[in-house]
């Protein structure tokens, strides 16, 4: 585990270098720590101001303060339920009581955070066999892209830990029924909820899918998919009966899409990449759903350098894997377990989520790095399962004939 975390820590080290040399400017990571810094001054100076920022109070006064400290508190663009950006804001603030404001310092928490965020998901998946061991290894602790946009001053940190902590306290929880756990996963999913809340919506959902399953004995995939479209149906119904109140999430997306498409036109005189363009109707979430998940899964494509050309390289494995897994399922050649079918349902839809409301490609590698590891190993950890079972059946046929 050592080895493994100064490989994460080597990455951290990358990402300050690109970024404080490379790619000079005020980017997202350095602005957010510039941002907390102030923000921790705030307690010295005006310590009534600083905890109403924390508890995230909402009157006049303490928004100007928070505007001050940085744009994204309060957003022109403001859709979300819960404005992530602040709870970037408030942990670092917190951290500067004992970075005495040193930059690296930042980075290096980032990086612990989000590798207890991979040691929870090993044991979660608790491989059994050596080769699941080695793709668990590879995949929750040393995929590059997840390494990289996993270790700055960014929430995706903070909720790969989140994410990780709750579905490990969760499996837990249904375990052995210790309320310390049931406790933590709770914890965790109010986490999850303050750093992205359109997957932790999602998560949720799935995750009450999950726990019903899990106490449902039948055939995995016939009793997620009935659980899966009543819910769905639900959902749909409850977000037609509420349309045009502020918890309308086919509106909140359709907004989110228009405005990051607004957003990206006026700062790069124009999009980088073909993306949907959603009506507010439930049609037009099915209709571009191809080129949102494709957006999602490919994007961006190697045309400007080598980096570009090596996540496109991953990007492409990870689909060929993905269309080779769901052949072999469909053929009855391999199989999932609850927690496989629960988080391959998640990786799916928020591949489509980041596809219909993310117009930009760097974004996209961005915002999907949260879920690399977890797409990578339920993707690869069957297929190696299933020529394990191949071996076993030809030495089990070759005792027969013996």
């Amino acid at each position: 585990m050592v080895g493994l975390f100064f490989v994460k820590i080597l990455l951290g080290c990358a990402f300050y270098g690109i970024y404080e040399f490379y790619y000079v400017g005020n980017y997202d990571s350095k602005s957010t720590f510039s941002s907390s810094v102030e923000f921790y001054q705030l307690s010295k100076k005006n310590p009534r101001m600083f905890a109403n920022l924390m508890l995230g109070k909402n009157d006049a006064a303490t928004l100007a303060a928070g505007q001050q400290l940085n744009h994204a508190w309060q957003r022109e663009y403001e859709q979300n339920i819960i404005n992530e950006n602040r709870t970037v804001l408030r942990v670092n603030a917190l951290l500067n009581f004992i970075s005495f404001h040193y930059y690296p310092v930042h980075i290096l928490m980032m990086c612990f955070f989000a590798f207890c965020g991979s040691f929870f998901l090993y044991h979660f998946f608790n491989p059994q066999t050596k080769t699941e061991n080695y793709i668990a290894i590879g995949a929750l602790f040393l995929l590059p892209t997840a390494l990289f946009w996993t270790s700055g001053i960014l929430k995706e940190p903070l909720f790969f830990l989140a994410m990780s902590g709750f579905l490990f306290f969760l499996q837990r929880s249904l375990q052995k029924y210790k309320m310390i756990d049931m406790i933590l996963a709770l914890l965790f999913a109010v986490m999850v909820l303050y750093t992205r809340v359109y997957f932790a919506i999602v998560m949720m959902l799935l995750a009450i899918v999950y726990v019903i399953c899990h106490f449902w004995q039948g055939k995995e995939w016939k009793k997620y998919g009935f659980v899966m479209i009543v819910g769905l149906w639900i959902v749909v119904t409850l977000n037609l009966f509420y349309a045009g109140s502020s918890f309308d999430v086919i509106g909140m997306l359709t907004n989110k899409n228009h405005n990051f498409i607004a957003v990206e036109t006026q700062l790069f005189d124009g999009l980088d990449m073909q993306v949907p363009h959603l009506d507010g109707t439930i049609s037009s979430f099915f209709i571009n759903a191809p080129r949102a998940f494709y957006n999602a899964v490919m994007a961006p494509k190697p045309v400007s350098s080598w980096l570009e050309g090596y996540v496109f390289a991953e990007n492409l494995f990870l689909a060929l894997s993905l269309l080779t897994t769901i052949l072999f399922l469909c053929m009855k050649k391999v199989k999932m377990d609850n927690k496989m079918i629960f988080l391959f349902c998640f990786c799916m839809v928020v591949m489509l989520l980041i596809g219909y409301t993310t117009p930009n490609a760097g974004a996209i590698c961005r915002y999907k790095s949260v879920i690399l590891p977890i797409w990578t190993y339920i993707l690869l950890a069957p297929l190696a399962n299933m020529r394990k079972e191949q071996q076993e059946g030809i030495a089990g046929n070759g005792e027969t004939g013996e």
